[in-house]
């Protein structure tokens, strides 16, 4: 069952019911964001063939269904509903409806009306996925709020004061992302008596209020709030993993899966960095090295629970969320705020976040894309004169301009415009420089750019900054520094700040003393940092692989790389992106050269040829897409194997028999070859569509070429034949 129904209404004991539905369908959402499509496939029950295939069975369940929706107007008109009102109102009449026959001993009739309750609310859910909709109704989580605000509506019925039920209530607004609505549920939770949630009621209060009102004037008040639950949540964190319990997701405050407490970290430094914050109980480096060794833990469990294979990758929502988490706290700690005079350190850690980033595929995460884009920006100001920089740059702009403008996320025009007409001035620079140095025209094009202009600006503010601290006076500076320090809230559950003293230590299995545990620490984990109260360590990320160098050159001006990839690989990809780029700006006859420079240095590159036939076919080239497809080198010999070369073959086989079967150019030789070639990949099955045309256009000797081929005889082959005489083509 999808969901359980009409529950008694205004009842007490209903709540608890209301409660457990609310927990089963966040445990369904949580599992959903885990497994991705698999859990989608788990659920769905595939029907049975000759139900599929009878045309008689379709007929009946037609007239079965109407005479369902026929009771269904039947009953809301006794409850004064009328035929055209919404699902909701039909639902609630018929919950009615069962209620008065439940209380009227019509046990019968009951379940009848209980059935059509059920075939309703299935039917709204059919229609909302065909429709492509995904709207509220069709999602666990939602689902799971209505149920809860059910179950909430008869607490405030009875003038109840559930600081539980207050609780989660929030907690389920925060999962959907309704910051604002969760706010005053927190709110009525700050009063209660419980030490334990009233710290997370103040977390969760900070944290919605961070997402919705995020100000210099209320950061110390979220500080405070975040602060004394993520206290309570690491000391909690270690018991969990001692213990070893076995507890449903949904009812487990304390899970690494809650990512809402490892985004507070972050939120944490870039709250102190902004505002220019003083915390004694942690420093802005140490909050996102806390963040980025829970995601890393989480990753780890994440894998326990579920192995990561590429379908997991694509589809879980929960592993997006947690790498993206994983990249922005890397970002931040990277960045240590200095974005003008990186150091060789600097750049290393900045080289190998934005591989990491383009290695993993994510480009439909718009704040990954951002973070690209600033990171190139970064290396390209660092050394204006290296080919790998300005081609980061080139593509990252492109890749961000084509997310935003296909999901249509900016409405700013000229916004799109600058990110497009960047993007081809740096990757034009790129081309240029591949034989010969930048000239001081095209040093002048990019430094003319308003990205350039503004780290220019910053960079100049900064060191006025710097003059004037040092030319202030010392007492001034010891006064402010001792203003903005921020003192730890008042918690019947939280007495010592995170980390001065006492601080929670990293979980360590069989640990046997805390000096072998010291011992054994990384230099990179956050608590020795943190236990002293001091400066931290500059953070060292040793890149991946040994293809790149870094060179500073002693005046601090300019980093000097020495990259050891291919840069006929790099050349390659630069060609590419200056064909797309030019193709979105409808300069088509530009691409087109591009595209097919791009296939000249490199025949097996398929974006290549699919792009190019693609734009053609857009501009009614058919015959030109066509030809672009030819010169694609198939694999012959191997196009028997089920290999991944042979299925990308498969596809450039399917759209060339695709467009000359558009242009109704059955004579052309290539028909049949292709033919031949993608039926003998996925079968014959794939082409009879095609078959039928070319009979249909009475090309006979056609048909019977491609039959015979893919079946390895002759055309005159005695079993061929009688088939063909079956077909009616002899």
């Amino acid at each position: 069952m999808w969901y359980l129904i009409a529950i008694k209404k205004k009842s007490l004991k209903a709540i608890r019911t209301h409660i457990q539905i609310f927990a089963f369908l966040k445990e369904k959402k949580i599992t959903s964001d885990l497994l991705g499509s698999k859990f989608e496939k788990i659920l769905n029950i595939c029907p049975r063939e000759e139900d599929k295939n009878s045309s008689l069975v379709l007929q009946n369940k037609i007239a079965e269904e109407g005479s369902k929706d026929d009771e269904i107007n039947a009953i809301c008109k006794l409850r004064n509903v009328s035929a055209t009102a919404s699902n909701v109102e039909k639902l609630k009449a018929l919950d009615m409806e069962y209620q008065h026959l439940k209380e009227a001993n019509q046990h019968f009739k009951a379940e009848q009306v209980q059935r059509l309750y059920q075939y309703k609310a299935k039917k709204i859910i059919d229609e909302s996925k065909k429709d492509n909709n995904t709207n509220n109704f069709n999602n666990y989580i939602y689902q799971a709020n209505i149920k809860y605000m059910d179950g909430l509506g008869i607490i405030v019925h009875n003038k109840q004061d559930n600081f539980s039920a207050f609780f989660k209530t929030g907690k389920s607004f925060i999962c959907i992302k309704d910051f604002k609505r969760a706010l005053p549920f927190f709110i009525r939770c700050l009063n209660w008596s419980d030490g334990e949630f009233q710290t997370l009621s103040r977390f969760y209060f900070g944290f919605a209020l961070s997402k919705t009102e995020l100000n210099e004037n209320n950061s110390k008040l979220i500080l405070h709030s975040l602060c004394s639950g993520l206290e309570l949540f690491l000391q909690e964190l270690e018991k969990n993993f001692q213990k070893k319990q076995n507890i449903l997701f949904s009812e487990n405050n304390y899970s690494l899966f809650n990512l809402e407490f490892l985004e507070a970290f972050l939120i944490i430094g870039k709250l102190q960095r902004s505002f220019k914050i003083h915390l004694e109980t942690i420093k802005p480096q140490d909050s996102f090295k806390y963040c980025a060794w829970l995601c890393c833990l989480a990753l780890i469990e994440f894998n326990k629970k579920c192995p990561i294979d590429k379908d997991i990758l694509i589809n879980s929502k929960l592993l997006q969320d947690l790498i993206i988490l994983l990249i922005d706290a890397h970002y931040n700690l990277a960045m240590d705020g200095n974005t003008n005079n990186l150091d060789k350190v600097g750049i290393k850690n900045l080289m190998n976040l934005v591989n990491l980033m383009r290695s993993l595929g994510n480009k439909e995460n718009e704040h990954i894309l951002k973070i690209q884009e600033e990171i190139s920006q970064i290396l390209v100001y660092s050394n204006i004169e290296e080919f790998y920089f300005l081609l980061l740059l080139g593509c990252s702009k492109f890749e961000l301009y084509d997310f935003l403008n296909e999901n249509k996320l900016e409405s700013d025009s000229d916004r799109l415009n600058e990110l497009l007409n960047e993007s081809k001035e740096t990757l034009t620079c790129c081309y240029q420089m591949f034989e010969k140095p930048l000239t001081e025209e095209l040093i002048n094009l990019i430094k003319g750019q308003k990205w350039w202009k503004k780290f220019t600006q910053a960079k100049i503010e900064k060191k006025d900054d710097q003059k004037f601290e040092q030319n202030r006076p010392a007492s001034s500076n010891k006064s402010k520094i001792k203003d903005s320090k921020v003192t730890q809230p008042k918690s019947n559950i939280i007495s010592k700040p995170i980390a001065k003293k006492n601080p929670v230590q990293p979980i360590v299995k069989n640990s046997s003393s805390s000096k072998t545990s010291q011992k054994n620490t990384h230099e990179c984990k956050p608590q020795k940092t943190m236990l002293e109260n001091s400066q931290p360590e500059k953070q060292v990320i040793k890149p991946a692989d040994d293809n790149v160098e870094v060179k500073l050159e002693k005046n601090d001006q300019k980093v000097e790389i020495k990259n050891h990839i291919n840069k006929s690989i790099l050349f390659n990809q630069c060609q590419l992106y200056l064909a797309r780029v030019n193709s979105r700006l409808k300069q088509y006859e530009t691409a087109k050269e591009f595209y097919l420079k791009v296939i000249e240095r490199e025949p097996k590159k398929q974006d290549a040829y699919i792009e190019l036939a693609s734009m053609l076919k857009k501009n009614n080239d058919l015959m030109g897409a066509v030809e672009v497809y030819s010169k694609y080198p198939l694999d012959l010999e191997n196009n028997r194997e089920t290999s991944s070369d042979s299925f990308e073959d498969a596809y450039i086989c399917g759209e060339l028999v695709s467009l000359l079967i558009s242009a109704q150019n059955y004579d052309d030789p290539r028909l049949t070859k292709y033919l031949i070639i993608w039926a003998k990949i996925f079968g014959i099955s794939i082409i009879e569509k095609y078959i039928a045309i070319l009979d249909k256009a009475n090309k006979v000797n056609a048909c019977k070429e491609v039959y015979a081929s893919v079946h390895g005889k002759s055309v005159d082959d005695p079993d061929l034949n009688q088939f063909f005489k079956l077909k009616g083509w002899i």
